[in-house]
């Protein structure tokens, strides 16, 4: 009983920490259909936000249009402002101070060459939407830059050109790769997710099932145990009670005994005695007895000889009847014993059964709750990386929708360059800028390089040695 007990206590304080579980389960299913709710709503937001930035980049490409076609307009008027006509118009009005509103050059190969490039330039910006090809359009428009300094915006502005194609291409690459890679991880989740809820009810089954469940086999089991205890109860009584009735039997039989062996032994002395006594009587006679009666007395003789027989059958059937008992006594215990060790067995095999699906249920309850926290942490991850995926995404789905366009407009953009490069290198006035900056180089060589540049006379005026010197460092230089 103190080990039922104790099973009872241990049993009813488990049941305790399973409603708790229960408990704790419930808020825990509630917080994740509050944790679903709350990503329905940013769900919604963020298709809100998209329409949002759609929009914002629909402005975004006008306001580039408008910027495009504003450097256009200036760039034109500065060009009409160039032009010969305007040259001639302006070369007539007196602004009383002796001066003209522009001064401008005469009309020559290098100016119809400058207004053709900024017009070149100036179709080009406008059909790209391009601000660069605009501002060096610009510069050519107005006469008074070199075609120095529109190389030099055009060397700047092809290097600005390769360094934003670098830059799309490794925007495009990155968020190629982060899209592939967590969209790859969000199906991972997903699975995960799909699995660990499945986990959970097959655990929630295992644990809840009315039939095959730990709860019914446990409670199942208990009983068992229970009902096995109340029939080692009752055959333990049982057996105390036919052992009472044996002890009583034999008592009864061994009384009866005693009786009838008092009873044989007094009745034979009797009948000894008194045949003793009619013999010494037969001896000692010496008339005849007297006609009264036939013969020597012998009383009730033969009949008690009829009643010691009769007390030693019943005697002899005593014995036989106590080793019955006995013998019955002795294989009711052995059957009491047997079927005492058959019921300790099972109660121990119960018992055993019963710590095992215990263990089980606890180790099922752990593992219910360990895969609703990892559930929590797949979910959290899954949403962690969405909103990752959402804040890559306006950029993203620009670089994607626009990177072949992008590529196109830097295409068209480095070609009108090239063009524009093309035609000022081929201009009288850049041979003459090249020609004055050779010359400003070599400074006090300029007059001796000017005849011949790979004569051992210009070399060594460069280098600022004597001729000699010069030509025993480089003896195949020409005139060593």
């Amino acid at each position: 009983m103190a080990a039922y007990d104790k099973l009872e206590a241990s049993y009813d304080k488990k049941q305790g920490v399973m409603s708790d579980n229960d408990g704790s389960l419930s808020g825990k299913v509630a917080a994740l259909e509050t944790a679903k709710a709350q990503l329905e709503e940013d769900q919604e937001f963020l298709v809100e936000l998209k329409e949002m930035c759609d929009n914002k980049q629909k402005d975004y490409e006008k306001r580039k249009m408008f910027r495009a076609r504003e450097e256009q307009a200036i760039a034109q008027a500065v060009s009409i402002l160039n032009s010969d006509r305007s040259a001639d118009a302006f070369s007539k009005v007196d602004s009383g101070k002796g001066t003209f509103f522009l001064q401008l050059n005469t009309v020559n190969s290098d100016s119809a060459v400058r207004t053709e490039v900024a017009q070149l330039l100036q179709r080009a910006a406008f059909k790209e939407k391009s601000t660069r090809l605009a501002k060096v359009a610009s510069l050519l428009a107005v006469g008074k830059n070199p075609f120095t300094e529109v190389l030099l915006e055009i060397k700047k502005m092809n290097k600005l050109i390769d360094k934003e194609a670098k830059q799309d291409k490794i925007h495009l690459d990155f968020c190629t790769e982060e899209r592939k890679v967590n969209n790859e991880r969000i199906d991972t989740k997903d699975d995960d997710l799909t699995n660990l809820e499945s986990a959970i009810d097959q655990v929630v089954e295992d644990i809840e099932h009315p039939e095959t469940g730990f709860i019914a086999m446990i409670k199942q089991k208990e009983q068992d145990v229970k009902d096995n205890r109340e029939a080692q109860e009752v055959d333990t009584s049982a057996r105390r009670e036919e052992n009472a009735q044996y002890q009583e039997s034999i008592g009864n039989i061994v009384k009866a005994e005693s009786l009838l062996e008092k009873a044989i032994e007094t009745l034979t002395e009797y009948y000894a005695d008194l045949k003793s006594k009619q013999i010494g009587l037969l001896q000692k006679s010496k008339q005849d007895p007297p006609s009264t009666w036939d013969g020597p007395f012998k009383g009730q003789e033969a009949k008690g000889n009829e009643v010691v027989d009769m007390l030693q059958a019943i005697l002899d059937g005593n014995h036989a009847e106590q080793t019955t008992v006995h013998d019955n006594e002795v294989e009711a215990q052995h059957d009491y014993e047997d079927n005492m060790k058959a019921l300790t067995d099972e109660e121990e095999q119960l018992t055993k059964d019963l710590k095992e699906l215990e263990k089980g249920y606890a180790d099922a309850k752990l593992d219910r709750e360990e895969k609703h926290a990892e559930h929590d942490q797949t979910f959290q991850d899954r949403r962690a990386i969405q909103r990752y995926l959402e804040s890559i995404k306006p950029p993203c789905d620009f670089i994607t929708d626009n990177y072949d366009m992008r590529e196109t407009n830097r295409a068209t953009e480095l070609s009108a360059l090239a063009t524009a490069k093309s035609k000022i290198k081929g201009t009288p006035a850049y041979a003459n800028a090249k020609a004055a900056d050779l010359k400003r180089k070599r400074g006090a060589c300029a007059e001796t390089c000017e005849a011949n540049d790979a004569h051992v006379d210009c070399k060594a005026c460069m280098a600022d040695t004597s001729v000699p010197g010069y030509c025993a460092g480089h003896p195949g230089t020409a005139g060593c």
